[in-house]
Parts: structure tokens; sequence; C-alpha cells
């Protein structure tokens, strides 16, 4: 008869398995910090997005208040010349 020769003997499956065990959780921990890495990205991103935004804005706001100012000054002075 012949003898069965297998794949799994007992010296070389604990040997492979380990390294690769291992290496999986190696390379796994690799894919979460590289996708944590990535929204923390996107995350300042859209910070500092937002404050060019908001910084555009609040100058937009302030010429805005400028011209009203002026506006209201303009009218006082208006109605001083009318009631004159």
């Amino acid at each position: 008869m012949k003898q069965r020769v297998s794949i799994y003997s007992d010296t070389k499956m604990p040997r492979l398995v380990f390294p690769l065990l291992i290496g999986l959780v190696i390379l796994i921990t690799g894919v979460v910090s590289s996708i944590s890495n990535k929204r923390k990205r996107d995350t300042e991103f859209a910070y500092q997005e937002t404050r060019r935004a908001l910084s555009l804005l609040t100058s937009n706001f302030n010429r805005g208040v400028q011209k009203m100012t002026y506006l209201r000054e303009f009218e006082t002075a208006k109605q001083k010349i009318y009631n004159y």
C-alpha cells in the first residue's frame, strides 16, 4: 500500500500559520490606520474650507455694514437739508 503524504505535517503547519496570521494582523492594522488617516485629512480639509468660506462671508458682511453706515449718514444729511 501506498502511504499517504499529508501536506499538513506536524512540524510545517504551525510554522506557516503563525507568520501568516501575524502578517494578516499587520495588514489589517495598516488598512485601518490608512482609513483613519484619510478621514482625518478629509475632516481637516472640510474645516479649512469652512473657515475660508466663513472668512469670505464675514468680509462681505463687513463691507455691507460699511455701506449701510454711509447710507445712514447720507439719509441723515438729506433730512437736515430738507428740514432746513
